[in-house]
C-alpha cells in the first residue's frame, strides 16, 4: 500500500504532491489506525510515502509475525513505541524520512540481539541520544543523520 496518497485528500496528478492532507478536513485521517496492529498473520506492512501523520501505534509490537515494517517518508511523528521490541521475526524496519522524536526505545535490542540480519533505517527524524546514548545495540550507519534540538 506504498505510494497511494493514503494522508493525502486532494492531489496533483501531473506532480505527484498532496495539495490538501487529510489532517486539514473533516472527511479522512492521515493516521495509521490502530486497528491496524490485529491483522494475525501479516508479515509485510508497506505503508512508505503515504503523507501518513499521526503516531506509529502503540500496540505494533502486536503484530507478531511481521517480517517487514515500512513506514518510510511520511510525516508520522512522536516516540518510536517501546513494543517495536516484541517483533522478533523483523528483518527490516524503515522509519527514516519522517519527524519522529524522542529517544529509540532499548527494546529494539531484542530484534537485533535475537535476528543477526536485523536492518532499521531510522535516519533523518528528529531521534535524541538519551543520557548513555543511542541503544549500544544499534550499528551507525542504521541511525544516518538525526536532527536534535540542542
Amino acid at each position: 500500500m506504498n505510494s497511494n496518497y493514503l494522508g493525502c485528500f486532494e492531489h496533483d496528478e501531473n506532480d505527484k504532491l498532496c495539495i490538501t492532507h487529510c489532517d486539514n478536513t473533516d472527511e479522512c485521517s492521515g493516521e495509521i489506525p490502530q486497528s491496524i496492529t490485529s491483522l494475525n498473520g501479516l508479515q509485510h506492512l508497506k505503508l512508505s510515502y503515504n503523507n501518513l501523520s499521526g503516531f506509529i501505534p502503540e500496540e505494533i509490537g502486536e503484530i507478531d509475525s511481521l517480517k517487514y515494517l515500512y513506514l518510510d517518508n511520511n510525516n508520522l511523528s512522536g516516540r518510536i513505541p517501546p513494543s517495536i521490541g516484541n517483533l522478533t521475526n523483523l528483518k527490516r524496519l524503515y522509519l527514516l524520512n519522517n519527524n519522529l522524536s524522542g529517544q529509540i526505545p532499548e527494546s529494539i535490542c531484542t530484534i537485533y540481539t535475537i535476528n543477526a540480519n536485523f536492518w532499521s533505517y531510522l535516519n533523518n527524524n528528529e531521534l535524541c541520544p538519551g543520557s548513555t546514548g543511542y541503544p549500544e545495540c544499534i550499528p551507525e550507519a542504521h541511525l544516518g543523520p538525526q536532527s536534535c534540538a540542542p
